[in-house]
């Protein structure tokens, strides 16, 4: 590990530029570099050598002697250092957080300028951690100064067809009217030994809304080496006046391999996706409250040219979709792009909807094609529909340019801007009902139909518990139960296509299933004979008994039927009988007429046995022999028959406690009660109780 961050340079033989680690990045060198980064040796020293690096200062300004700064971002790979992992499909191969020493190490720079460590002006803090990369931490970039940073050579990995490789990463910008930054690539030419002039990727210019995203596709030079580059630029007006500002940050790089996805519909809540801004102003997020449309359409994230106030003047910006394939459905008239969109424009001030197609002959992207242009003011979120039908089947990007201009003698009109939301590529290639009524317990079952044979169906997110359908066949089929009614169902039946991975889903549709509530009269379970004492009250609570089988649950009534004994009156909200039987009453046996009703007037009944007190049993003793069961039983009269019955656990209220019989009834002449079968290897625990047969 160096200890001179003071970077050292050497002139190659062919005139170019040294690479950071003080030497031209030779084809030799760099198969070195890469064999080094690789090995196991090498990577089990990265913990050690990182906590040493956390050691040194925060702050460290790169420096040379050159008018031309050409400062290296040799970015860590492994642990901190270079050399990519083996890459699979959809992953992060190399990433750069700066947060570590090791890329103060690997860097080397001339002419000053460009720094590593805590930021105190512009973002005042990175992205995440707490470092980054900076054309200055401190204060306003020097005037009238042209600066690079390059790595040393990177292998890139290879690509398998329709994957891409793009460098992403997060900037903050603040430069004056005549400066700018460009993110730039340059490919080893292997036949000239020599490396090609610099290819750019990203600009940027003007002021940054935040951090923000960047991205540049790396993806024909994969398999190959490049070095990567970050230009800054401090020129001066037509009379030599400079200008200076904040600079360029730049946090949490990496170039990430897979296949982009078009999330259909896109609603950005889940970030920016393999999206792509230009220019830094458009944000993705929650709109502040009373600024623009002061909420999203739907959800609580939008794509919008500022958040929280109006669009800088005097500067353009796309969103830029993920490369995607378009369908081509039986009748292409039904190929759109829809979306929801807000927005309120300066004078001079509009938004673009456009498209730029792949031509595979040429192997080149199409010119940016106007698709909508708007102007003014919408003042409300209003519904976009347009025709895709002429670039059906063929692989296209889509963007939202956002340009802000000025009048004829500098003036900027600046406003609220442009707010975009749900974006949904509609091809018509599902079909499904649009709206079906059923009953709680009813089954729904549907079949939705596709453009063409070979797309598979699906469920789309917040589909109900239990719902499923055949992917093949496409047939939708539910059961709702009691507690998922009543209900209005909204759920989305897709359908993606196996050949084209680019669009997910391919199209969708949505079913409206309304589940109707249907009301079930309360459960009234077995009442045990109730005894009577004279004197007493008579003991008996109906909420034991009695459960509501609805979702939710309602409120219960209770009373008594003509017929019940005279005097008795049950409490209607708790249940509880209010009885005191006299001494003729309770010497006699009765039967109580109990009625429990729900809120929507659907009733039970039950009839309920009282008399006098039976006594026992009661048992005093329990033994076991084998498998069999040993009970002694006092105050029980010879002669009654008995049932035993057990259950694995005692629930709440008792009449949820399920018991099963066990043996045959018995009538007990002596003790002990043997009761065999009763004890299985197979039960770790029981319950037990004597229910005397009527």
């Amino acid at each position: 590990m160096k200890s001179n961050l003071t970077p050292h340079r050497h002139e190659a033989a062919n005139g170019t530029r040294g690479d950071c680690a003080g030497s031209e990045p030779t084809e030799e060198r760099a198969s070195v570099w890469s064999a080094l980064s690789s090995s196991s040796a090498f990577r089990t020293t990265v913990p050690a050598l990182r906590k040493a690096a956390l050691k040194r200062d925060a702050l460290h300004t790169l420096r040379g002697s050159r008018r031309a700064l050409w400062l290296a971002l040799c970015l860590a790979l492994i642990g901190g250092l270079g050399g990519f992992t083996t890459a699979t499909a959809d992953e992060v191969v190399w990433r750069e957080d700066f947060e570590t020493d090791f890329a103060l190490d690997d860097w080397s720079a001339s002419d000053g300028v460009w720094q590593i460590g805590i930021p105190t002006s512009g973002p005042r803090g990175a992205h995440g951690g707490e470092r980054v990369g900076a054309t200055i931490l401190a204060g306003d970039y020097p005037a009238s100064q042209v600066t690079r940073l390059y790595c040393r050579p990177l292998e890139l990995p290879a690509v398998e067809p329709g994957e891409s490789l793009q460098l992403r990463y997060w900037e903050w910008y603040s430069y004056s009217s005549y400066d700018n930054g460009k993110a730039q690539v340059s490919l080893w030419d292997a036949a000239a030994a020599q490396w090609t002039a610099w290819t750019n990727l990203h600009t940027v210019a003007h002021v940054s809304q935040g951090w923000t995203p960047a991205q540049g596709d790396l993806t024909a030079y994969a398999g190959q080496r490049i070095r990567l580059g970050f230009l800054h630029t401090a020129a001066r007006d037509s009379v030599g006046r400079a200008s200076e500002s904040s600079g360029w940050y730049l946090d949490d790089l990496e170039i990430w391999r897979g296949v982009p996805v078009y999330r259909n519909p896109e609603d950005f809540e889940s970030g920016l996706g393999d999206w792509i801004i230009t220019q830094g102003i458009w944000q993705l997020g929650v709109t502040c409250p009373k600024v623009g449309p002061g909420n999203a359409w739907s959800g609580q994230a939008v794509a919008a040219t500022a958040l929280c106030g109006n669009y800088d003047g005097y500067q353009d910006s796309r969103l830029v979709s993920p490369v995607v394939q378009l369908p081509r459905p039986p009748d292409v008239s039904m190929l759109q792009l829809r979306f929801w969109h807000w927005w309120s424009y300066g004078a001079l001030d509009s938004g673009k909807v456009q498209l730029s197609a792949y031509d595979p002959a040429a192997d080149l992207w199409g010119a940016w094609q106007d698709l909508k242009v708007i102007s003014g003011t919408s003042g409300v979120w209003s519904r976009q529909s347009i025709e895709l039908g002429p670039f059906a089947g063929r692989t296209v990007r889509l963007g939202f340019l956002h340009v802000a201009e000025r009048d004829s003698v500098g003036r900027a009109s600046e406003s609220s801007g442009w707010y975009i939301d749900d974006v949904r590529i509609e091809s018509g290639c599902v079909s499904v009902p649009r709206q079906l009524e059923r009953k709680e317990a009813e089954v729904v079952s549907v079949r939705a139909d596709a453009c063409r044979e070979g797309l598979r169906f699906g469920l789309g997110p917040g589909a109900p518990e239990g719902a499923t359908i055949d992917p093949i066949l496409g047939v939708f089929t539910w059961i709702p139960t009691e507690c998922q009614g009543p209900s209005t169902n909204l759920i989305t039946i897709t359908v993606t296509d196996p050949d084209n991975p680019t669009l997910q889903p391919l199209d969708y549709e949505t079913i409206t299933v309304v589940v109707l509530e249907v009301n079930e009269a309360p459960i009234i379970g077995a009442i045990p004979r109730i005894g009577l004492t004279a004197g007493e009250p008579a003991v008996f609570n109906a909420t034991q008994y009695v459960f509501d089988p609805d979702c939710p649950a309602q409120v219960l009534t209770y009373s008594l039927d003509q017929g019940s004994p005279a005097g008795a009156a049950i409490d209607p909200v708790s249940g509880v009988l209010g009885w005191e039987p006299t001494p003729e009453q309770a010497a006699q046996n009765h039967i109580l007429y109990l009625r429990v009703t729900d809120e929507l007037g659907a009733s039970a009944t039950r009839e309920v046995s009282l008399g006098p007190v039976i006594p026992g049993p009661r048992i005093t003793r329990v033994a076991f022999e084998g498998d069999s069961l040993l009970l002694w039983l006092d105050e029980v009269t010879a002669g009654q028959e008995w049932t035993l019955e057990s259950a694995g656990e005692l629930r709440n209220p008792p009449t949820a406690t399920a018991w099963t019989p066990v043996g045959s009834p018995f009538v007990w002449q002596a003790n002990p009660v043997r009761l065999p079968g009763v004890l299985t290897g197979e039960t770790p625990q029981a319950f037990f109780r004597l229910v005397r047969s009527p």
